[in-house]
């Protein structure tokens, strides 16, 4: 709705600290609620650099040079691009002061690798079409200094909730869970979506009185930091035990030689499902399935280590840049011969 859009933009511009001096560019396609980020300047006054087709890195980074921008972010997969062909290239970047990031989980590798490369602030934020980007929680800078100094948790959150909502986690019935139990997490706001158009059933599934289901599975901690495990679909139960992909998928990150990952879960004859790594290696970067399967053993639970590392040259991305991680989900459904206890 208009109130809606409003609220987001004053709210969100607010949060993130776009001022009247700032130089903002948001990279990327703008359909639906991205074209907010390029708005923020009907707020604020900032001036803003529209993006000029699709990203590519050498294009953003060149955008920067050419235009002196002071604001700017990306969904992680595109600023795990723009490092690699920052380090290739000769690019002014000084002019920028802080990134933000979000749409999808960041690796607190990642998060330290952008903040080892540019030298500038940090600002996560999280949200979702149906609160009109609304973006409701914010990592602030503050947070990721301590993240980065020791409470290397911290670097796995997404902040705290904004200002204009509240965020509730829920269990399968709806009641309201204590600090740190997962659960599902509800949102209230000015923000919300007013439904889906002609979708009644969708709605039914969205909807919890004033409150909306995110779909997504999170816990908060005692000092209200968010944690989001991974959206509902894609939690893996394997046997008894619900894993959390995002959970593996940091420890994976670690290891030196991955560059990208993405962990689903995989129908296997006696366990229902098992959790499997799909990774890309960096340039140059060898290492064995039963090594990184070891690397995780020590750090995750025995139910959450990788039962299967299956390599790939590059992981599949939707219109967004985001890891299409449905579209890996789906390999070994429609071709179980991928898998080594299927052959």
């Amino acid at each position: 709705t208009q109130g809606a859009v409003r609220e987001s933009l004053v709210h969100t511009a607010v949060a993130l600290g776009v001022g009247a001096e700032d130089i903002f560019f948001m990279p990327g396609t703008t359909p639906g609620v991205p074209i907010l980020l390029n708005s923020f300047g009907l707020v604020t006054g900032a001036a803003t650099v529209l993006p000029d087709g699709l990203f590519t890195p050498d294009g953003f980074l060149q955008a920067i040079n050419d235009y002196r921008v002071t604001f700017t972010g990306g969904v992680p997969t595109m600023l795990l691009r723009v490092l690699e062909a920052k380090r290739a290239g000769e690019y002014d970047v000084s002019s920028v002061r802080r990134i933000c990031y979000g749409s999808s989980p960041a690796t607190p590798a990642l998060i330290r690798d952008i903040y080892a490369n540019f030298d500038c602030e940090l600002v996560q934020f999280y949200g979702l079409t149906e609160t009109t980007g609304g973006w409701l929680t914010f990592l602030r800078h503050q947070d990721h200094i301590r993240g980065i100094s020791g409470e290397e948790s911290l670097l796995t959150s997404c902040g705290r909730a904004a200002p204009h909502v509240e965020i509730s986690i829920r269990s399968a019935e709806g009641e309201e869970l204590p600090a740190n139990e997962v659960g599902e997490v509800w949102v209230r706001g000015e923000i919300l979506t007013a439904g889906y158009l002609n979708r009644p059933q969708d709605d039914a599934e969205l909807f919890r009185g004033d409150w909306i289901s995110t779909h997504d599975m999170g816990r908060k901690d005692t000092e209200g930091y968010l944690y989001l495990t991974d959206r509902k679909k894609f939690l893996i139960i394997t046997g008894a035990f619900n894993v959390y992909p995002v959970v593996v998928e940091n420890v994976l990150a670690e290891h030196e030689a991955i560059r990208e990952v993405a962990v689903v879960g995989a129908p296997h004859p006696e366990w229902g499902e098992a959790v499997v790594g799909v990774v890309s290696l960096q340039p140059d970067a060898t290492v064995t399935a039963d090594a990184l399967i070891e690397f995780c053993r020590d750090k995750v639970a025995k139910w959450e280590v990788p039962k299967f590392i299956d390599f790939v040259d590059e992981l599949p991305h939707g219109s967004t840049n985001k890891i299409a991680k449905h579209q890996v989900r789906q390999w070994y459904r429609d071709d179980p011969s991928r898998l080594p206890w299927d052959q």
